[in-house]
């Protein structure tokens, strides 16, 4: 597994050097008998558009939006299955009634993509 926005892409190497050579190590040792998973908090629009930026290979899986979405292969197929099973016990509104008591805490919205079924809401704390 591999942390995509910090260990793997060198924003302050404009020729993409260390990147080129990961894939390139990539390709000739691992991709035949092993599974490429990056991992991200960034949404899929923000992971796509880094994607466009840098020369990175398509990885198998793809954990995105800290953890909350997970897809498959070039075409991104989305887990539903992993979506069912966070919605399951999210409550948004027991959320927002709980984290109000907490002055210091304040909403942050963040698009995630998927569905919305999360209603794309995080809260970070701000002190």
């Amino acid at each position: 597994m591999v942390d995509v926005f910090l260990l793997q892409v060198d924003h302050h190497d404009p020729e993409n050097s260390s990147l080129l050579r990961f894939n390139a190590l990539w390709e000739a040792h691992y991709r035949q008998d092993s599974l490429l998973v990056f991992s991200t908090g960034r949404s899929p629009t923000l992971y796509n558009q880094l994607r466009k930026e840098k020369p990175m290979i398509t990885p198998d899986i793809a954990i995105m939006s800290v953890g909350t979405e997970i897809t498959y292969g070039k075409s991104m197929v989305p887990d539903d299955g992993w979506v069912q099973f966070l919605n399951q016990k999210w409550d948004k509104d027991i959320v927002i009634e709980e984290t109000s008591k907490f002055p210091e805490l304040k909403p942050q919205v963040w698009f995630l993509g998927g569905d919305g079924d999360w209603d794309d809401l995080f809260l970070d704390c701000i002190i």
